[in-house]
């Protein structure tokens, strides 16, 4: 594209001619009062490959920009006034996996190192503060596998049943994400957990959130530790925990 100077000798206009070129970008000239700018190949605006609402453009496939991902949401246009937050309906509690996890509606408690009896101790002080929650979802049980005795995580985890089935509550449990290059007999214990509760929520009247399969091999959705999830993998688990409302 090319540009040419019109009267005021620091204004610019497009020119509508566009120059034809095989294999490069054609030039972009700037004329200024200072002189002559050139730009090769022409300059192009760089911004977020996030793909916004509206946008048909699409990264390549198996592409993963280092950008934030957009996550869908409430939007504002600049003509709008900002939408009234929804009233509080859902609790998220959970370890360091649910940090950072949103939602509307929800507010989200995170207590990295948490266990399932650290949570079993704070549900009832925590409903109590939130009387207007009607919905809560328990993200637990991954710092409960170091024990290395698979039966105590079950134990802990029927107390909590016992538990949930006292309130007056919608109650889920989201099942363990799985960890990447952290070795096999960490991710076997995460898996035999997942299968255990996947038939326990049933038996006890608790719904049941799959977390496994979305995440499973899918290294682009962790952080660098294998073990924590990145924006990707939050946006991804904001939208699996999201689903329960149909449930």
């Amino acid at each position: 594209m090319q540009w040419r100077a019109i009267s005021s000798p620091s204004v610019c206009a497009v020119s509508t001619t566009t120059p034809r070129s095989r294999g490069r970008q054609p030039d972009a000239v700037v004329q200024t009062h200072h002189g002559e700018l050139c730009f090769t190949p022409a300059p192009r605006r760089r911004g977020p490959t996030a793909r916004v609402p509206g946008s048909h453009s699409r990264s390549p496939a198996g592409a993963y920009p280092s950008e934030q991902p957009w996550c869908r949401s409430a939007g504002v246009s600049d003509d709008q006034q900002p939408p009234v937050a929804p009233p509080l309906s859902t609790l998220v509690l959970g370890d360091s996996i649910v940090r950072n996890v949103r939602m509307r509606g929800a507010l989200t408690l995170s207590f990295p190192g948490a266990t399932v009896v650290d949570i079993v101790d704070r549900i009832p002080n925590i409903l109590a503060s939130h009387p207007q929650a009607n919905r809560l979802i328990i993200h637990i049980g991954t710092n409960d596998i170091p024990k290395q005795q698979s039966e105590l995580p079950k134990l802990d985890f029927l107390q909590l049943f016992s538990l949930l089935g006292q309130l007056q509550v919608s109650a889920f449990i989201s099942g363990p994400t799985p960890t990447c290059g952290r070795g096999i007999s960490r991710f076997s214990q995460l898996l035999s957990l997942n299968t255990w509760l996947s038939s326990a929520c049933v038996s006890h009247g608790v719904g049941f959130i799959n977390n496994f399969d979305a995440f499973w091999e899918r290294r682009h959705l962790f952080g660098a530790d294998g073990l924590h999830l990145n924006a990707w993998g939050r946006c991804l688990l904001s939208a699996s925990l999201t689903s329960v409302r149909t449930v």
